[in-house]
């Protein structure tokens, strides 16, 4: 074997870790695509997972988690600063349907679109509620 094939094999092959845009209507949502990036990239370790979630946050998300990121948890960061976001934007199911019903100029189109998703999140165990803001581990 000469040395080309055996630096090819003991090289260590790393993958990309492309998170989109934090959604702060779906925090559950996200951090589920997060879970599937981190997964993808093998990352088990909570510090690196926090790290990716913290820059991706805008000066406005940020601010809300602050007292987390400034003095990051010792213990499983990334679950605690995953419960905290979840917790601050997540809107209860009594919420989302107050604002679906509010809105008063919609299309047949956007009608459909938001009663199938209303359905959905009926029927949905992990939407957030007011009795049921739980997360489970990144």
């Amino acid at each position: 074997m000469d040395t080309t094939d055996e630096t090819v094999s003991s090289a260590v092959y790393r993958f990309a870790v492309r998170l989109p845009p934090i959604w702060p209507d779906r925090p559950a949502v996200w951090f589920a695509q997060a879970k599937a990036q981190f997964e993808l990239a093998s990352i088990k370790i909570q510090r690196t997972k926090f790290n990716y979630v913290v820059s991706l946050l805008n000066q406005h998300q940020a601010a809300d988690v602050e007292v987390i990121i400034s003095s990051a948890p010792v213990h499983e960061p990334s679950n605690r600063l995953k419960a905290e976001l979840v917790r601050r934007f997540s809107i209860s199911l009594e919420e989302y349907v107050r604002q679906l019903l509010s809105h008063d100029e919609m299309g047949e189109w956007e009608v459909w679109s938001r009663l199938k998703t209303s359905w959905t999140i009926l029927f949905d165990p992990s939407w957030p509620t007011e009795s049921n803001r739980t997360c489970k581990t990144l």
